[in-house]
């Protein structure tokens, strides 16, 4: 089939209704468009798929979650803010025009650089935040209403803007403030930052490492996979999921950023991806996955501070560059026609002392706190200011990136990495026990996805249900697997690939996307394809994925996808697929009454009712149970399934193409 061909049918397919029961198939939302379409020169084979589309859609979830779920503080919870958050400036005792001389510095360092009694009392201290009320008898905490803080009301002016920034330098001030109040002990204590540059290397060396990062064990911040039951943190609910999306960013990126001369280089909305410090920032929050994805629940992991210790470190670092050539550090950077409350001159949302342009001034590193460097290689084979003996950083040569520290394994999930196996023994027979993989027996098997179900800022699985969608996967070009059809030394072509078909391989759509730096290609062929889904018409996100085979010219999979329950009304949604290396998928809608049936390419957004019949399910096993039939031939104990010719409503095409899918959309 020729490209124009190709382009006909999607043009005809594109005036159908695409509409099938109770699905409908609507347009992006205006902000989500305007922000996919807003870099208009960049393709999927610059830039990966995945983290734009996260991008936007995160930023409009957060903007969105206003209107429909807005936050309202109580009195004592805004006393207790104002109180945490009091502007030096405004004391009646001062020693200049600026701020306040309060003696020596708070020096915060890297998580790891902290000796053990100064990490054990940064955790003893979180941990009584989280248990003294606001006030006598209360019901929120005092570090719950500052993680509230972080919420939809202030998202036009903490996010997407030049504000950023500096609202979340006011942000860490009130939080480093209230653990220094919050006992004698912890008068003392300053927030540490997470360099996670070295876990972005490790996954370098070996794909998944970051999640055997001594960050993620009891000593540090707890569990990666799942919910969280390990660590300081194992009792407040947390849930997290590293590694499905997103991805961490390296020196190298840092460098380029400090190669920039002025904060309009690196702020929203003049900066380009590869310098823009908010867009990396997104990044790894959708990395570190679970709550870390909702606005409002983010800053319920501590994880979220560290994260955004680290933002401020590399911005300091930046700043720091500026005045070292003579520029203006304090100048505050242009906002074009974003919103007005990016406006220097506009206070702070939620911090009525501060103004926004007071985050830019060099008193926070002259008055109030500075960093301690991070690790880094003086030379081969060690990480100066590294911690004794190399136990959790060390010097690796990194491919193309040189030497440089990386976050090495966990003691205790090194050694042995086959699966053990184990038997179970009944009536002195022995026989071959399945059980479940855990840190003992497959050390670096990964774990299944854990959603938050959090819908409003309520977390609770009833209000959700399981929509089907179909995953087809195309052969990425240039990949070959070690099974061929001859023993000769050297081979061109494995026996799955698609080449060996003249007409198959022309009708393949397999471009070259952009990947992670990361990606690393199983040599089983097993890969996921993710499913996203975010709320349009409700506050809430979920993830899923379904295991495909690389090795076959194409292959068929489903994934089931928790989304709003629509109840007696509808639940309007965008869902987005990509694999594992970011290279997003085209999602095509079934148009109505096409037979055979046909798909369209569509956005990827769908409106969701309760008319009958129902093409959800409360649960997974009801979705497949309405999609397969089962016959029981001998009405004892053989059943044969056999699926329902029932056309899912949404399929993606993952073809590995250098367009973007709202590129190949169109108007």
């Amino acid at each position: 089939m020729t490209v124009v061909l190709r382009m006909q049918i999607i043009l005809l397919l594109l005036v159908l209704p695409v509409i099938a029961a109770d699905f409908t198939a609507i347009d992006y939302p205006p902000k989500v468009k305007e922000c996919l379409m807003s870099e208009s020169n960049m393709n999927a084979s610059v830039c990966t798929g995945e983290s734009i589309a996260s991008t936007c859609i995160s930023t409009f979830a957060w903007h969105n979650k206003a209107k429909i779920h807005p936050y309202v503080p109580t009195k004592a919870e805004e006393d207790f803010i104002l109180k945490m958050s009091v502007n030096p400036m405004h004391e009646r005792v001062r020693r200049d025009k600026r701020f306040k001389k309060r003696g020596r510095r708070r020096k915060r360092k890297e998580y790891r650089l902290l000796s053990k009694r100064a990490r054990d009392r940064f955790h003893m201290c979180l941990n009584l935040l989280k248990n003294t009320t606001v006030r006598k008898n209360g019901v929120i905490s005092q570090y719950d209403a500052i993680a509230a803080m972080h919420n939809a009301q202030v998202a036009g002016s903490a996010h997407g803007g030049p504000n950023f920034l500096g609202w979340h330098r006011v942000y860490l001030f009130t939080l480093e403030n209230a653990l220094r109040s919050v006992s004698r002990q912890c008068r003392r204590v300053t927030l540490p930052y997470w360099d996670c540059s070295a876990e972005y290397y490790s996954d370098q060396l070996f794909n998944g490492n970051s999640a055997n990062s001594i960050i993620f064990s009891d000593d540090f911040a707890g569990n990666a996979d799942g919910v969280v039951t390990t660590g300081p943190f194992s009792d407040w609910g947390l849930v997290r999921n590293i590694g499905f999306a997103g991805s961490l960013f390296g020196r190298d990126e840092i460098d380029d950023m400090l190669s920039r001369i002025s904060h309009e280089e690196i702020t929203v909305p003049f900066a380009q991806s590869r310098y823009n410090l908010e867009f990396y920032h997104n990044r790894i929050h959708v990395f570190l996955g679970g709550f870390l994805m909702d606005i409002s629940l983010a800053p319920r992991d501590p994880l979220f501070f560290l994260l955004h210790t680290y933002i401020d470190y590399v911005w300091e670092l930046f700043r720091q560059s500026l005045i070292s050539r003579g520029i203006d550090a304090e100048r505050y950077p242009p906002t074009g026609g974003l919103d007005f409350r990016h406006a220097p001159d506009r206070p702070m949302e939620g911090f009525p002392e501060w103004q926004n342009k007071d985050g830019y001034l060099n008193d926070w590193n002259d008055r109030i706190a500075h960093y301690k460097p991070s690790f880094h290689c003086e030379q081969e084979r060690k990480c100066r200011r590294g911690p004794r003996r190399g136990r959790w950083i060390g010097c690796r040569r990194v491919g193309i990136f040189g030497t440089q520290c990386v976050s090495l394994p966990q003691r205790n999930n090194q050694g042995e990495t086959r699966r053990r196996r184990s038997a179970y023994v009944k009536d002195k027979s022995t026989y071959t026990h399945v059980q479940m993989c855990d840190k003992e027996t497959c050390p670096y098997q990964e774990s299944s996805i854990q959603n938050t179900y959090a819908l409003n800022d309520q977390i609770d699985p009833s209000l959700w249900v399981y929509i089907l969608a179909k995953i087809v996967y195309e052969r990425s070009p240039g990949l070959m697997f070690n099974t061929y059809d001859t023993f000769t030394k050297s081979h061109n072509m494995d026996v799955f690939d698609p080449s060996r078909n003249d007409r198959l391989n022309k009708m393949l759509y397999t471009g070259k996307a952009r990947t992670y730096d990361s990606c690393r290609i199983s040599r089983t062929g097993a890969t996921k394809i993710f499913v996203r889904a975010d709320g349009i018409s409700y506050s809430g996100n979920s993830i899923e994925y379904a295991i495909v085979d690389e090795r076959y010219p194409i292959m068929v999979q489903k994934a089931f996808v928790p989304i709003k329950d629509p109840g007696y009304d509808t639940s309007e949604v965008c869902l987005m697929a990509y694999d594992e290396c970011g290279r997003i998928c085209l999602p095509t809608c079934l148009v109505k009454d096409s037979d055979p049936p046909m798909y369209a390419p569509c956005s990827g957004c769908i409106r969701v009712d309760s008319k009958s019949p129902k093409r959800y399910g409360k649960t997974i096993a009801d979705v497949t149970a309405d999609h397969w039939m089962f016959h029981n031939l001998h009405k004892k104990d053989f059943v044969c399934p056999e699926e329902i010719n029932d056309h899912v409503f949404l399929k993606f095409v993952c073809d590995s193409s250098s367009m973007f899918p709202w590129q190949r959309l169109g108007e």
